[in-house]
């Protein structure tokens, strides 16, 4: 008898160290964890530190919520007096609503990426070639401000929003444009490049 209850005491003591070490779980600085209790979201956010969770019926979802970059690829814009411009942008954002961004929209990065372009088409269509080569400083307001409207429902703040760089593209220019039309080109091209 004594050895049955010896032999339940070390399956006990094991079962609670195998426990202990799979619920362990630390969350570093510059994250948050979202604890999931079979599939739902259990409230508070986990701050920094060790946390005891069960294994067998909670998970963690990881969230970095540190400053990230994101490099929007180059897309080309005809601006309002038909010139086409190529503009490259990086975003600078964080996560300040954890279970926001995890569960308010699918993917959150990509979706950023997406109502980027879209941001900064509609600002520089709304421009002739010289105001968007002119205004840079104006234009990243403006990107900021709409892009950090969008992205709120997300659990997201837009803490910068910047033209790396904004050219007049040469690969989309007609070849049969007119004296005025070439004129234009010329000009754009010259602001471009710094010539004023």
């Amino acid at each position: 008898m004594q050895d049955l209850f010896g032999i339940l005491i070390f399956i006990i003591v094991i079962a609670v160290i195998i426990f202990i070490k799979k619920g362990i779980r630390i969350i570093h600085p510059g994250e948050a964890g979202i604890v999931e209790r079979l599939g739902k979201a259990k409230m508070p956010v986990l701050e920094p530190g060790i946390h005891l969770v069960n294994p067998f019926l909670e998970r963690i979802r990881l969230v970095i919520v540190k400053e990230l970059t994101m490099d929007v690829p180059p897309q080309n814009i005809i601006t309002k007096d038909n010139i086409w411009i190529s503009a490259d942008t990086v975003i600078f954002y964080r996560i300040i609503d954890p279970v926001k961004a995890v569960y308010a929209v699918n993917d959150l990065r990509r979706s950023i990426q997406h109502m980027a372009q879209i941001t900064v088409r509609d600002i520089i269509s709304e421009m002739t070639s010289k105001e968007a080569l002119c205004s840079r400083r104006e234009i990243n307001d403006q990107l900021r401000e709409q892009l950090d409207r969008a992205v709120e429902p997300w659990g997201c703040i837009v803490d910068g929003f910047e033209l790396k760089d904004i050219v007049i593209s040469s690969r989309f220019e007609m070849p049969d444009v007119t004296k005025d039309e070439e004129e234009m080109l010329k000009r754009a091209r010259d602001i471009s490049n710094g010539n004023y």
